[in-house]
């Protein structure tokens, strides 16, 4: 987990209108530091339409986009928190859209590929805390978001 966090990914208070412009966003600073390659971020929308990632936890809500490994160069994660939130389908009921006010975009390495689910699991168990996502959510400082993601406490 700590090797995929740095400040220069993560955005906070960010506006956007729209849950592909958000990725968009945070696809394009993937790029730019080269952790992607070129079509991650179209492979990303496509398995966003396929399988959303929107995780309902009440008042704050998250996404987690991802693809797979193929389009990834080396492992990062992408964190915007959203002055507004814009909606996502939710990954358990896929015809419901939320509200999401913190989205991870997450790339991981083929090298990785063996720890993808793991990789995954973690964050999704950091982000089901609803004090950590208040935190997080509020936070003016990207160290601070690094140190919870990285499991310290809230």
């Amino acid at each position: 987990m700590k090797e995929m966090l740095r400040k220069d990914l993560i955005f906070l208070q960010k506006h956007f209108t729209e849950n592909e412009e958000v990725i968009r966003f945070l696809c394009k600073h993937l790029l730019q530091t080269g952790f992607v390659k070129k079509k991650f971020c179209e492979a990303v929308l496509n398995r966003e339409r396929k399988f959303p990632t929107g995780i309902l936890l009440g008042e704050l809500n998250i996404a987690i986009p991802h693809a797979d490994f193929n389009y990834v160069n080396k492992s990062a994660a992408a964190l915007a928190t959203l002055a507004n939130p814009v909606l996502f389908h939710r990954m358990d009921k896929p015809e419901e859209s939320i509200p999401v006010h913190i989205v991870i975009l997450i790339a991981i390495s083929w090298s990785q590929r063996d720890r993808y689910v793991e990789l995954l699991s973690t964050f999704m168990r950091r982000m089901g805390d609803k004090t950590q996502i208040s935190t997080i959510y509020s936070s003016t400082s990207k160290e601070r978001i690094i140190e919870i993601m990285e499991g310290a406490n809230a």
